[in-house]
């Protein structure tokens, strides 16, 4: 932890005489072992110096190691990666230019093989790898000695230390520079404890709780924790970085067999938490750390404690709105996942929402009538605004069973859908409970025959584009004028046909949410979806579609589902390749009495298990059953949506 804080390793080029002061917060400091150890390496540091930034701390270990081959140089100048060998197997190691001209006997470089040299760098042109060899080959070793001036500076020192510790034993055995700033962690807040790093080796029982508190609150630049190696399999802990926006790492992994205070089997990874932001130039063009936090504590802890909903003035009303269908949408994903229909669903996330609303009115009818007047909160609006949000929130789940429900969605088009549910909303006062949602539903059904046509002609009408009409030769001059004289008087244009090809003029919105999605629009979805509910109404079996997998300039197949009398024949063409082999599954006896017959093409087997008879096709090297094969025939539109909105049927 020492060395981290004070910083990377220096070389003679790089090396300042520059000492850190820092101020740290040691939670559970029990009797601040840390900033013994802390002044202690400080104080011996003029000798580790030579050690620590001139020889490789493993060179006796990296001396017993032969060099097989070097796969890639990472940071040229510092870093390389290299197969090394000792004596058991070989695996790579990332060492830098000392550690690698330690583990060459005698610095002997002919004994290392080049031929396979990859450079991983791709920005390395052939003259920095010339540069790059010749760095290898003209090694120099790094010189042991410094000034006297540099051998004092380079340190940590404790601007200002401070504990929170339960014990009072420890508390009274700690050094006298120590500010003791809390006893019970549980009774303490770390918000207004201003450091700049965070120590804590938590009790293992709940390093978990604990760690999350820290990150949440730690009001702080880094902060390092002691805790068990499985900690990245709490969520709580990944939750609390996330919200920190905070950057880990890990520092090293340790363990307790050889401890001097107490002796544990624990395995521990020293964990590193950044809660700085982003590198930023300083003047003389040196990249640092933000010293502020991305997200400050404060702001964290006040936003949970009190939850206010409220509208931030930078988001614009559409933005809000679109925010709170989205999570809408998901509320009602999630709750029929559990397994329940789509009515009783909506119904009990209805009566949790209205709930809800009553709850948040009563709460602010408890408030004192001065403050509500000093809040300029009119009792009357107040209440006004309770029943719009009951009626909305009627509006709300009605227009989902409408635009959900199949028993409904299967048979009337959007436009229809859309007249009906206003007819319901502005006539009538109706709840929104399972029994009125059935009765509705029923009336659908029974009377849905009645906007057949009309929903038919109204569909054909919007298709009625300059791009997917053919007109008849005698009217063929209109073409030559411009389609919006034409489009105002449909009735000018006499004979036409829609063509095979129709264009489905549509928008997309200009918001990321929708513009940035490689999914075709709302409006795209809504054209299609229509087109199918009036080919079902004419009788036609249609293969149901993945709206949700529609996606932006790729060309999409919708099928029907064909009833065919009789199997498909070898040599057919399907959409995924051409018949190979065709097998019949059948439970009736074959002629011959056997298991396995040949006749006119097609393989039966017998099985005596089944209920019914049924065909497998072979396409390559995959078994198709028959419900699965869809030929040209079958084709009832192919689809491509563009990004400008508009759809191609």
């Amino acid at each position: 932890m020492y060395w981290d804080i004070n910083g990377p390793l220096k070389s003679e080029k790089d090396y300042r005489a520059e000492a850190q002061r820092i101020s740290l917060l040691d939670i559970g400091a029990g009797n601040c072992k840390l900033y013994e150890v802390f002044n202690e390496i400080a104080q011996s540091q003029p000798i580790l110096e030579q050690y620590y930034y001139n020889i490789p701390m493993d060179a006796e270990h990296y001396k017993k190691l032969e060099v097989k081959k070097v796969l890639a140089f990472e940071e040229y100048r510092r870093y390389l990666k290299v197969i090394i060998n000792d004596g058991k197997e070989d695996y790579e190691d990332r060492v830098n230019m000392d550690q690698f001209m330690l583990m060459i006997p005698n610095s002997n470089l002919d004994e290392i093989d080049f031929s396979d040299l990859e450079y991983t760098q791709e920005k390395l042109t052939i003259s920095e790898k010339e540069i790059l060899l010749e760095n290898i080959k003209n090694y120099e070793k790094p010189k042991s000695y410094r000034n006297d001036g540099e051998r004092l500076a380079n340190r940590i020192y404790f601007e200002k230390y401070m504990a929170i510790e339960k014990s009072q034993t420890l508390i009274d055995n700690m050094p006298n520079n120590v500010f003791v700033v809390g006893t019970d962690f549980n009774e303490n807040t770390l918000i207004d404890k201003n450091a700049d790093y965070v120590f804590c080796n938590p009790p293992y029982s709940e390093f978990s709780q604990w760690s999350e508190r820290i990150i949440k609150e730690s009001n702080a630049k880094v902060i390092y924790l002691v805790i068990p190696k499985r900690w990245g399999n709490h969520g709580n802990i990944a939750y609390a970085i996330k919200q920190r926006r905070a950057a880990v790492s890990i520092v090293g992994d340790f363990d307790f067999l050889d401890a001097e205070d107490r002796k544990a089997r624990a395995k521990v990874s020293l964990v590193k938490i950044d809660l700085r932001g982003k590198e930023v130039k300083t003047r003389l063009g040196h990249r640092v750390k933000s010293e502020e936090c991305k997200i400050d504590p404060f702001t964290l802890w006040f936003n949970e404690t009190f939850p206010i909903d409220a509208k931030k003035t930078e988001e614009s009303e559409y933005t809000i709105n679109q925010n709170k269908a989205n999570e809408h949408k998901e509320k009602i994903k999630n709750a029929l996942v559990n397994g329940s229909d789509l009515v009783s669903s909506l119904v009990e996330l209805y009566n949790k929402e209205v709930e809800k609303l009553n709850t948040n009115y009563l709460k602010v009818s408890e408030l004192d009538a001065d403050l509500l007047k000093e809040l300029n909160v009119d009792v009357k609006n107040l209440l006004n605004g309770f029943r719009e949000k009951i009626k909305g929130l009627k509006n709300l789940y009605w227009q989902e069973i409408f635009n959900n429900l199949d028993s409904i969605t299967t048979r009337l088009t959007s436009r229809t859908r859309k007249s009906l549910l206003s007819t319901l909303m502005s006539n009538t006062n109706i709840d929104f409970t399972t029994s009125n949602v059935r009765s509705v539903v029923i009336w659908v059904i029974k009377n849905s025959s009645k906007y057949f046509n009309s929903q038919m002609l109204e569909v054909y009408d919007d298709f009625t584009t300059g791009d997917g009409i053919k007109l008849y030769k005698s009217n063929a001059n209109f073409m030559n004028d411009t389609w919006r004289y034409c489009r105002s008087e449909k009735s000018k244009l006499g004979k036409y046909a829609l063509d095979y090809r129709i264009v489905c003029h549509g928008y997309r919105s200009e918001y990321s949410w929708d513009r940035d999605k490689n999914i075709l629009s709302d409006a795209q979805n809504q054209y299609i979806k229509d087109i199918v509910i009036i080919a079902k109404n004419l009788g036609f079996i249609i293969d149901g579609i993945d709206y949700e997998r529609l996606y932006l300039k790729e060309k999409h197949l919708t099928t029907f589902k064909p009833q065919r009398d009789k199997p498909l024949k070898v040599g057919t063409k399907t959409l995924y390749g051409k018949i190979e082999e065709v097998y019949c599954q059948s439970h009736i006896p074959n002629e011959n009495g056997e298991r396995v017959m040949e006749k006119d093409g097609v393989i039966y087997v017998y099985n005596d298990d089944q209920d019914y008879t049924w065909y497998q096709y072979k396409i390559g090297t995959q078994y198709y059953h028959e419900d699965g094969i869809r030929t040209e025939n079958d084709t009832f539109t192919t689809i491509r949506g563009h990004s400008n909105g508009s759809a191609t049927c």
